[in-house]
């Protein structure tokens, strides 16, 4: 639910709201306050999904988000089943091809996505 989706040029210090605000804001149906971040960690396999809101970083509630190389930022839309396709498409995505982003606010951090087993499912760990 993002005006224009598209990588962005991350620059140091660059913020979530920076970075939504470079793309052109959200569209009218967005989930601002369910916004999710997708980060790499250090290990360069597994993932950490953080939620954050738009709406208590711009009334300053909470801190904006310094982005990181390789966040990826998915905004998705109220509708529930448009959500869930793209956030799946988004995944699939970022496992392959992480975009050089980063977010900005006080992030609560919901899983940690790591790399498929054997079995070809993927393990998850719920903080």
């Amino acid at each position: 639910a993002i005006a224009r989706p598209d990588m962005v040029d991350l620059r140091s210090g660059m913020t979530l709201l920076q970075a939504v605000q470079s793309l052109g804001g959200t569209l009218e149906g967005a989930r601002r306050d369910y916004v999710h971040l997708l980060r790499l960690l250090p290990d360069g396999m597994s993932h950490q999904q953080f939620i954050v809101s738009l709406p208590e970083m711009e009334r300053r509630l909470v801190g904006d988000v310094t982005l990181q190389p390789g966040d990826v930022i998915s905004i998705p839309f109220t509708a529930g089943e448009d959500e869930t396709r793209s956030f799946a498409a988004l995944l699939r995505r970022a496992a392959f091809d992480a975009p050089p982003l980063t977010t900005a606010g006080k992030p609560q951090a919901v899983s940690t996505i790591k790399p498929r087993t054997r079995g070809g499912k993927r393990k998850q760990e719920r903080q």
